[in-house]
């Protein structure tokens, strides 16, 4: 998985203007992105296209390999699903503790360890076995919604999911997606999902917004889909798992003293401010406006049909005005049969000047940021 390397690194500094040790996952990853390789290129590594589309995608045994010869040389970071749980489970610090020269190798060791989640107090990260069948592909293509479309639903709604396309969808509705079941996290996207369990909804919104910020959306894509894919159910009932969802959850390392040991050795190691009292907080990102605003920003740019708005609707327009030629779409988004079904605030919306938006989507950010789990954001002009 090498290749070209991400340019300056990206530690955060203190009041000082000196880098602060790491405390926890979320900082270690945030740190020095010296030597990692550019994001563009290691998602390439787990496309899964056909040979019609010009790519050899590789098989799980040898992506299994090269993750445990770059273990110590790059971060590794990975999202999966399981059919009992209904949040993402974000895996990380791929450890193998080799057996002694000359001596027979004990239970626990020669094998791939992972780390899921991050430190809690005094409290290391539960020590899963590597799943080594976590990024096979999926047996099947995946008919999801388009990706404005899934935001603007979900937004739109309580539900953490959308139910499958309808096999009889307009083709121009949707997307086919060929995944794997668990997929790569670039290091600079792990801080953010380590910083709490999130639901695929909750991951998904993060994801495009970051990577529509840090202008990696196109290379993002393998990571994206697989959201995309972790959000639709396989089935119309509501409680129908995503199909990249496995039958069971990837299995507990027994934790024997001595593997205990090493574990606690790597990770004191990668976190020297681990339970350092004495330690300068390190500041941390208020996302809690900012996240909710930024969705919103992203979906005026594009409109529901992912295209560039019409210039600032004035105060007797309709919404067929407003997104003209594709008001079609967001009756079917919105799920109505007329424009004179849509909710009020869409016709608000197009009533609106530019620097009004957010004042009549306050009620829509409000929701949406409790369903996010942030703090209510006030909208601005």
């Amino acid at each position: 998985m090498d290749g070209e390397s991400e340019g300056a690194a990206a530690g955060s500094d203190g009041a000082d203007g000196v880098s602060l040790l790491p405390a926890n996952y979320q900082e270690y990853y945030a740190g020095d992105t010296a030597g990692e390789p550019q994001v563009a290129h290691v998602m390439d590594v787990f496309k899964t296209a056909g040979r019609n589309e010009g790519l050899e995608p590789k098989n799980n045994r040898e992506l299994n390999a090269e993750i445990l010869s770059s273990r110590d040389t790059m971060a590794h970071g990975y999202v999966t699903m399981s059919k009992n749980d209904d949040r993402i489970l974000v895996i990380h610090r791929i450890t193998y503790h080799s057996a002694r020269m000359g001596m027979p190798p004990k239970p626990w060791e020669n094998q791939m360890y992972a780390l899921a989640g991050d430190v809690m107090g005094e409290q290391l990260p539960q020590t899963l076995v590597w799943p080594t069948r976590i990024l096979d592909s999926l047996n099947q293509d995946v008919k999801v919604l388009k990706l404005a479309q899934q935001i603007t639903t979900l937004m739109g709604t309580a539900a953490t999911t959308l139910a499958p396309v309808d096999e009889d969808e307009i083709e121009e509705y949707y997307d086919t997606i060929k995944t794997r079941y668990g997929m790569y996290v670039p290091r600079k996207y792990l801080p953010m999902l380590l910083e709490t369990r999130l639901t695929p909804k909750e991951a998904l919104c993060k994801i495009v917004i970051e990577s529509t910020s840090q202008g990696d959306s196109d290379s993002l894509k393998p990571l994206i889909d697989w959201f995309r894919v972790a959000v639709t159910r396989s089935e119309e009932l509501v409680t129908a798992p995503s199909l990249v969802a496995r039958t069971s959850a990837p299995e507990v390392a027994l934790m024997e003293p001595q593997l205990l040991q090493e574990q606690l050795k790597v990770t004191k190691a990668d976190l020297p401010a681990w339970n350092n009292t004495e330690r300068t907080a390190r500041a941390t990102r208020n996302e809690a406006d900012d996240t909710v605003e930024k969705l919103v920003d992203i979906l005026h740019q594009r409109g529901p049909s992912g295209i560039s708005l019409p210039a600032p609707a004035k105060k007797d327009q309709k919404p067929s005005d407003h997104w003209r030629g594709t008001i079609d779409l967001l009756l079917h988004v919105v799920q109505v049969g007329s424009e004179a079904d849509l909710p009020d605030v869409w016709s608000a919306w197009a009533r609106a000047n530019k620097k009004e938006h957010r004042n009549v989507l306050q009620e829509k950010l409000q929701e949406t940021a409790v369903l996010l789990g942030y703090p209510q954001p006030m909208a601005t002009g």
